[in-house]
């Protein structure tokens, strides 16, 4: 009896259809070779162009065809097929915001150090905020969107900071 491939991630990448399913047909030789079986239900198909085409493309594995998405998570980040990031920038800000939000009880005690609220935010709140973002291309409107999240964790706001003591700081008086 042949295993089932459930939880095997591939990513197969051609620069056209013909090309796609000469690789997908590859795989899902290979596959059977191993004796392991593709579920076929859990295999998607995209197709991502600049402008997110709609033009279907019929990618079939052993003889059955394969969904077409419009949206894809590999490794975590979202992929869209028109190569915009808006979805996973959201996603990025949801998670952040989850975070943030489980941790907004601790922020807000006194007892606990500053130092120690900035590095739960850098440990924990930016990671998951910023997680796939060195293929990020943002514009104005979502970088002001990711630049938000930081000010409302009201962790590293320059406003908890008395004018008395920035100006102590760089050496001035006080008026």
């Amino acid at each position: 009896m042949a295993d089932v491939c459930d939880d095997t991630v591939g990513l197969l990448l051609g620069d056209d259809e013909k090309k796609l399913q000469r690789l997908v047909n590859e795989f899902g030789r290979v596959c059977k070779m191993r004796k392991l079986t593709v579920n076929v239900e859990k295999s998607k198909e995209m197709k991502v162009s600049k402008n997110g085409e709609q033009n279907e493309i019929n990618i079939s594995l052993n003889g059955r065809r394969m969904e077409e998405v419009n949206a894809y998570r590999y490794l975590g980040v979202d992929i869209a097929n028109d190569g915009k990031i808006n979805e996973e920038v959201n996603h990025r800000i949801g998670e952040a915001n989850k975070v943030s939000g489980g941790l907004q009880k601790l922020w807000k005690k006194r007892s606990v150090s500053v130092e120690a609220k900035v590095g739960m935010y850098e440990g924990i709140v930016e990671p998951s905020l910023m997680y796939g973002s060195e293929v990020w291309s943002l514009n104005v409107h979502e970088r002001k969107r990711v630049e938000a999240v930081e000010t409302n964790c009201n962790v590293r706001r320059i406003d908890r900071v008395r004018n008395d003591e920035i100006s102590e700081d760089v050496g001035r008086k006080v008026v």
